[in-house]
């Protein structure tokens, strides 16, 4: 389990490590399980802010914010597929 550890040995988020220890939950699956909701966060934010400067209404900004929700979707579910198929491969 990796753990965030300042150099004095003292944990940098006591609140955070207690939790992860509690639920054993190794600090890589929980930030692989953050990835896509973040990608996709910030991805529609941008498109809005990118939609609303080019004047898009209604269901025009609504489909373009579908749209790249999905498009982010599917390249980061394919990125940490290989990924992992990669670290499968190498441990073989």
């Amino acid at each position: 389990m990796t753990r965030i550890v300042l150099p004095g040995g003292s944990c940098a988020l006591p609140g955070l490590c207690k939790l992860l220890t509690f639920c054993r939950v190794p600090l890589e699956d929980l930030m692989n399980k953050l990835i896509l909701p973040v990608a996709i966060f910030v991805s529609v934010i941008i498109a809005g802010k990118i939609s609303e400067h080019y004047g898009l209404e209604g269901n025009w900004k609504i489909g373009v914010l579908c749209l790249v929700a999905a498009v982010v979707q599917i390249a980061v579910t394919r990125f940490q597929r290989s990924r992992q198929k990669s670290v499968l491969d190498s441990r073989s």
